[in-house]
């Protein structure tokens, strides 16, 4: 019974954590698509969507960031677009090409 406390506990703690990452500052700034991919998802069901899209933004200074993107930004932004990036946590808000 203890070890279902405890597992219980880090459970909450890791969705805490999470919530609290994801709710961060909204940034900002000038970048291009370098790649992209899918992530099978654990949280599916056989008549859902079972992966996680992810692109990969290239900023001006070298430095690279990955970002869960929605079906429809994963479906349009094509790899060396170059626009302003906006994000919060590790999720695309928005992205308008240049």
């Amino acid at each position: 019974m203890s070890i279902f406390i405890v597992l219980v506990i880090i459970g909450f703690v890791a969705m805490l954590i999470y919530h609290f990452a994801s709710q961060g500052q909204k940034l900002t700034g000038t970048a291009t698509v370098v790649s992209r991919r899918l992530e099978l998802s654990s949280m599916g069901s056989k008549w859902a969507d079972n992966y996680n899209r992810l692109m990969t933004f290239r900023f001006s200074d070298g430095s690279q960031l990955e970002l869960y993107v929605s079906k429809e930004a994963y479906a349009v932004l094509p790899d060396g677009e170059t626009g302003q990036l906006v994000w919060q946590g590790d999720q695309l808000i928005s992205f308008d090409s240049d």
